[in-house]
């Protein structure tokens, strides 16, 4: 049987076929308009390598993974579904004002986030439950209803959000309006707060809403359309879709919480850097994804992923347990271009699949980071996906003479060394701001090159690090799609449980917490999860009386019963490291209970060979001129075919190990080594 993993790119889309534990990886550009239509294009190719077609390789496969950037590039972009929000009546405009916080606070003309969802598309019902879940006011469903009519029938809104206050602790009036417009509507996408982020923070959980509407529908028509073309051609059960939180869950769940699906791609290489550091035994990796459009940063603390209960996208906040992934606008089809104020810049903006970049031949006429290194010897024109896509050295020179090395008075190959020295520059900045800003020093990590681009970067960017080791893995260029192989199926649920840690009622606690696990069992049952791979995590989130935010705890459970007491002492520990004090004399008191309900896949056993002594300059295919820095300048290095190299072999730098789907660069004084797993192993000196 087969197991089946594809991650859409901005600029490619990556397949990983797994049999027997032997991992197949294919790329095909990515076609903008129709993402599925590189799916299919993706399937055709690990058809063709299995000797088979489409058909019958889908009705082989018994797990199919898929990561998507539909949901984000919605959110991002602004273009999601005609959207209106339902608040009770008075708070429609909680979501504009936004706790009074603005981008460039001091600097009024800084422009805010466009409006997802205007004013007139804003309606306040009359509803009103309190604080503690009691009925001030019932809801009025005629009226109710009035507005919901206007908005469909004068607006054509395809989505509504609702999010009535104190929803989290009376469901009630949210369930009712939901069900009476589905009712009605049942063509409209209806996201309730309720059934998304059922927590405290009225403009969190707002914003959670409505951005779950903006991108529903766009999602959940995609989803659906794919999963029509899957099972129409023999795909025997429903795939899977890469969620946030590092887990993940059948298409059609996805389709209805597409905020859960923002972070879907790049949590796939996070998942992979995880199995990755078990695999070559390091705890602590700084896990570099570089594809074609960003630059994408995940930590690997002490072999575990570090969640976030909040973050910002595209301006607004998601109140939802997410990976913690920083992203930039740095990949191989970023664009060198001059600002206003006459400097050079890479990036953000890419060129994506098309027009792609200018060595690509398919339009594009302006510079990339992909035909820098194209010029400056990293890639070779004739060997590009293993020789699938020829590139063409003559259009990237032209691009980067008109646009960059003309305008400054350089040569060709000087404007390619800017290119390329300040996308790297632009990555250091990025992995400073997940290592030394959040207090960890980045050389007690090994980077790991991620991505079909960054094993040509990632050598230097550890030297500016001063990190002692880089990971390119067998996969790297399809890690993202192996990673959501291995992903568990990963459900999150919360309760907002407000109340002093001495005044606790640990039996109440306990509830909370059960209730909580029967949401995560009925969940598991319905993906066919066996008993014995269900796994409960339990946490709290804490703070000290009279702060505004708060900290996620483990809750450690005893016969069912968390020990508040241990939580406490672990709230207090964490605040410690992460502000730098703590105040023990401080009352604490609970906000949440979190539960992550995990269904267990089996994990990708990958063999592990012995480690031979071949000399690996069997494996040299010549040499070519590359640049190596300002110290190096250009210089001969030896091109190893890197589908040659086996377990046991090493490589010194300067050298060029070109692999099918990648390109990995030795600088001088690197020493690589090819493990068991034919990961390549870089030591810098």
């Amino acid at each position: 049987m087969y197991h089946l993993g594809i991650d859409v790119g901005g600029t490619f889309t990556d397949v990983a076929v797994v049999r027997d534990n032997e991992v197949a990886m294919f790329k095909t550009p990515t076609v903008p308009r129709d993402p599925a239509e590189s799916i299919r294009a993706g399937l055709e190719q690990a058809a063709d390598f299995a000797n088979t077609d489409v058909q019958s390789l889908l009705a082989e496969t018994e797990k199919f993974v898929h990561g998507t950037t539909v949901a984000t590039n919605s959110v991002i972009q602004y273009r999601g579904a005609t959207t209106a929000l339902l608040t009770t009546r008075g708070f429609r405009d909680s979501l504009e004002m936004r706790r009074c916080h603005r981008a460039g606070q001091w600097d009024f003309f800084t422009p805010q986030p466009p409006l997802i969802v205007p004013r007139f598309l804003r309606r306040g019902i009359d509803e009103r439950v309190l604080y503690d879940g009691t009925v001030d006011t019932p809801l009025d469903e005629a009226q109710l209803m009035e507005e919901v009519d206007d908005l469909v029938g004068n607006h054509q809104v395809e989505a509504i959000g609702i999010c009535f206050l104190f929803s989290f602790k009376n469901t009630a009036h949210e369930a009712r309006a939901a069900e009476l417009i589905r009712s009605r509507y049942p063509e409209v996408f209806v996201s309730a707060s309720h059934e998304i982020s059922p927590q405290i923070r009225e403009y969190e959980r707002t914003c959670t809403t409505v951005i779950n509407a903006f991108v529903g529908p766009v999602l959940s028509r995609y989803l659906s359309n794919l999963g029509k073309f899957l099972a129409d051609n023999q795909l025997a059960h429903e795939y899977q879709v890469i969620q946030s939180n590092g887990g993940v869950t059948a298409a059609s769940a996805a389709g209805q919480h597409g905020a859960r699906a923002l972070l879907s791609g790049p949590a796939g290489g996070a998942i992979g850097g995880l199995m990755l550091a078990e695999a070559v035994g390091r705890e602590n990796l700084i896990v570099a994804d570089m594809g074609g459009t960003s630059f994408d940063l995940t930590l690997i603390q002490e072999k575990e992923l570090q969640l976030v209960a909040e973050t910002e996208i595209a301006g607004y906040t998601i109140s939802l347990p997410m990976i913690g992934i920083h992203t930039i606008g740095a990949g191989g089809g970023s664009i060198g271009h001059i600002d206003d104020s006459g400097l050079l810049k890479v990036g953000p903006r890419s060129a994506g699949s098309l027009p792609g970049p200018a060595c690509y031949a398919r339009g594009g006429t302006e510079p990339t980071v992909t035909d820098a290194n194209l010029v400056l010897g990293f890639l070779s024109p004739s060997y590009f996906l293993g020789g699938a896509m020829p590139l063409d050295p003559d259009l990237a020179r032209q691009a980067i003479k008109q646009h960059v090395a003309d305008p400054f008075d350089l040569t060709v190959e000087e404007g390619a060394q800017a290119i390329f020295e300040i996308v790297n520059s632009n990555m250091v900045d990025a992995i400073h701001v997940v290592t030394v800003q959040k207090g960890y020093d980045p050389r007690e990590y090994a980077l790991v090159a991620a991505g079909g681009a960054a094993p040509i970067h990632t050598s230097v960017l550890a030297r500016a690090l001063e990190i002692s080791q880089v990971i390119v893995p067998r996969a790297s260029s399809v890690f993202c799609a192996i990673g959501g192989l291995q992903a568990d199926a990963k459900y999150d649920y919360i309760s907002t449980f407000l109340s002093k840690a001495s005044e606790i009622d640990v039996g109440e606690l306990a509830e909370e917490f059960q209730d909580l696990v029967r949401q995560g069992i009925e969940r598991l049952e319905q993906d066919a999860v066996p008993a014995e791979n269900r796994f409960f995590e339990f946490s709290l989130d804490m703070r000290y009386i009279g702060q505004h935010w708060d900290i996620q705890v483990p809750a450690v459970m005893e016969n069912d019963t968390p020990d508040l007491e241990a939580a406490v002492a672990e709230f207090h520990r964490r605040h410690n490291m992460l502000h730098g004090y703590q105040m023990l004399d401080r009352e604490t008191e609970v906000v949440n209970c979190r539960l992550m309900a995990i269904g267990r896949t089996p994990s990708l056993e990958v063999p592990v060979k012995a480690l031979g002594d071949a000399d690996a300059s069997m494996c040299l295919k010549g040499s070519r001129r590359a640049y190596f820095g300002t110290g190096s300048g250009f210089i001969d290095a030896r091109v190893y075919d890197g589908e040659r190299l086996v377990p046991g072999h090493r490589v010194a730098g300067p050298a060029i190990i070109e692999r099918l789907n990648t390109t990995v660069i030795l600088v001088p004084g690197d020493e690589a080594l090819v493990d068991g797993q034919e990961n390549i192993l870089i030591q810098l000196d």
